[in-house]
């Protein structure tokens, strides 16, 4: 059976109107519509049996090969060549063939004038099939591009949303941790007034000079805040919680600090040979 290669098949196919684009040809042999083997050497192309092309032409054009076959059946027997043709038209009409020259002529020219029109036809459908054809690639093509594009925009999209939640947890921990840090602050804030006041349950049952207590008072103090009144950053612990700096315990409430601090202070005050060496160990501590 004969093998055309691509270029014998797009010449085959133009003959029938179905296609002129050897792009168009290649694409249906990959896709499968029209069977074809690639030959061992490359160059070489594509292989296509004569028989695979010809049943593909029945599918695009039903019917077509048939009515070729008949047209150019009828153009081989009005070939000059042919000897039939050829006698004098004496010899013609002593063999009694007049009469059935003409009646063929006759349909011969009947059978001509239909295959003109069909071929017209077939011509402007073929005409419409390939405009059809190439808006159907642009559109494919314009799919495509919009395809990558919305996939493109998709991820963007996650990365933006993405980006928006770590703002706004990051925010979250922003805004909460200045808010536990204002909140501690703020609870912190004494004055040395404030101080003396929480002190008065301690002090009212020492028996030192009024002036001697306060400047011990001013000493422990300092000790625990600083000149804003704010408790020293090295005593504050997570959860608003605060160290003495005299015995390191830990309190959740100032009141209980500041009279466990003074308390310890006097008490060591008291129990010392030197208080004045003792307030200067204080101080530097």
């Amino acid at each position: 059976m004969r093998e055309y290669n691509v270029h014998e098949v797009l010449s085959i196919l133009q003959k029938y109107y179905i296609t002129d684009s050897q792009q168009m040809v290649t694409r249906w042999i990959r896709e499968g519509k029209i069977n074809g083997v690639r030959s061992k050497n490359k160059k070489e192309g594509y292989r296509i049996l004569e028989e695979d092309l010809f049943d593909f032409i029945e599918e695009q054009r039903p019917g077509l090969p048939s009515i070729f076959e008949v047209y150019e059946e009828y153009i081989k027997n009005l070939n000059p060549n042919n000897n039939e043709l050829n006698e004098h038209p004496v010899d013609k009409e002593e063999k009694g063939y007049i009469d059935t020259e003409e009646k063929n002529e006759t349909g011969v020219s009947h059978l001509k004038e239909k295959l003109k029109k069909l071929e017209s036809t077939i011509t402007d459908v073929h005409k419409e099939k390939q405009v059809m054809e190439m808006q159907l690639i642009e559109i494919m093509d314009q799919n495509k591009f919009l395809i990558e594009d919305n996939k493109t925009f998709s991820e963007l999209l996650e990365i933006l949303d993405e980006e928006n939640k770590q703002l706004k947890e990051s925010s979250i921990k922003i805004t909460s941790s200045k808010d536990t840090n204002d909140m501690h602050r703020k609870r912190s804030l004494v004055t040395f007034d404030d101080f003396v006041q929480l002190s008065s349950e301690v002090i009212n049952n020492l028996e030192y000079d009024e002036k001697e207590i306060e400047k011990h008072l001013d000493l422990i103090y300092k000790q625990i805040y600083d000149e804003d009144g704010l408790v020293k950053g090295e005593l504050m612990l997570n959860g608003g919680e605060v160290k003495c700096p005299y015995t390191d315990k830990i309190y959740k409430q100032q009141k209980r600090l500041v009279k466990h601090a003074i308390t310890y202070y006097f008490e060591n005050l008291i129990q010392t040979d030197n208080p004045k060496q003792f307030e200067i160990s204080m101080a530097n501590d």
